[in-house]
């Protein structure tokens, strides 16, 4: 490593700290103000309100780190420019590129911690956070079923009309029974009640099919008790949000709701979102080093200003661009993927000509 190497680390190393706390402390002052409310009017334990806040850091952290890393790296580069220290190692024989490499360094081990954070960290507290807040605060139980969609279990079928999660109340019921491939009953509810494992539906009519399809009996009853009526977690339940499954679970939602014949496509733009936003760090760092090389004017204001510029212009084209793929006018991978890949290209050629400046 060249002391120049050591100068740099070391330079950006406060910075970059003051930077991330400093902008995690933004983004959290929103939920520090509903905290509040929570404490005064609702008389939430302050430890419940403490919870949910730290339940938020690393979801925070995720988005904090690339902007962070950014306005550190463009700080202390101006701040370099201005004292005339970058034109000095330029003068030793070192290029531009060769400057930034701790710096290119750093935002790789920022991505992959970021990356880190989003499959291994967020994915669980999101759901905590998101129970506490329906349980404790709102007195709301989770959901656990899907309405107007088709579920498979082993050898039956459910169809919901419509659910009240409330009261676990169930509108429209449908369950297929099948043996052998083939349906054998169906059982048809006007509305009912989830407990447990078991349904108890009422205004209920049970069909029997013989092994050719033709109806054998039907029988009304007010109230049937159907036992073992609740398919496995991961399919009869409120589907988590894409934010927070890993991309491991999340492909296997996608693969599970082909099977049932359901659109995917939105749910694959955020599987390939997960990981082109993880190198989010590393994208503006090689954007933004460069650029901040080229101008003539090193003021603090105008790093301020070159930094939130950068930042706003990339989720606005990340933004359409995952939009876009979402109505089908590019490819889910694409659409995840153009954005970092044409902000990387467009730094790496940057990058090539700063020593041309």
């Amino acid at each position: 490593m060249l002391v120049i190497d050591r100068y740099l680390l070391t330079s950006l190393a406060k910075p970059l700290i003051l930077s991330i706390a400093g902008l995690s402390l933004l983004f959290l002052s929103s939920a520090i103000f509903e905290m509040g409310t929570y404490l005064i009017v609702r008389r939430v334990h302050p430890y419940l309100v403490g919870l949910l806040l730290l339940y938020k850091l690393p979801s925070v952290l995720v988005a904090t780190l690339p902007m962070g890393s950014l306005f550190a790296m463009l700080f202390v580069l101006g701040k370099m420019a201005r004292d005339r220290e970058l034109m000095i190692v330029r003068m030793s024989g070192l290029r531009t590129g060769r400057i930034l490499l701790p710096y290119l360094a750093v935002a790789v081990l920022l991505s992959g911690l970021s990356h880190l954070l989003n499959e291994a960290v967020v994915v669980k507290v999101n759901g905590r956070a998101a129970e506490i807040v329906r349980r404790i605060i709102f007195d709301t139980p989770p959901p656990e079923l899907m309405q107007n969609v088709f579920f498979a279990d082993k050898d039956r079928r459910y169809y919901i009309g419509h659910i009240a999660p409330a009261t676990k109340t169930l509108r429209g019921v449908m369950i297929f029974e099948l043996k052998e491939g083939k349906m054998s009953r169906l059982i048809t509810a006007e509305y009912g009640f989830a407990a447990s494992e078991d349904w108890l539906l009422h205004n209920a009519v049970a069909y029997e099919f013989d092994p050719q399809g033709r109806l054998r009996y039907q029988a009304a009853s007010a109230e049937l008790t159907v036992t073992g009526a609740r398919p496995g977690e991961h399919v009869f339940r409120v589907g988590k949000s894409a934010d927070d499954m890993t991309s491991g679970e999340l492909r296997r939602f996608i693969d599970d709701l082909r099977v049932k014949g359901i659109h995917t496509l939105s749910y694959e733009v955020d599987y390939h979102l997960k990981s082109a936003m993880s190198v989010t760090p590393l994208v503006f760092a090689l954007f933004g080093a460069p650029l901040i090389s080229r101008v003539k004017s090193h003021e603090k204001v105008y790093t301020a200003l070159l930094c939130v510029t950068i930042v706003t212009g990339y989720y606005v084209i990340a933004s359409l661009s995952a939009a876009a793929g979402r109505a089908s006018l590019l490819p889910p991978l694409w659409a995840a993927w153009a954005p970092p890949v044409g902000f990387s290209l467009l730094g790496l050629a940057l990058l090539r000509r700063a020593d041309d400046v």
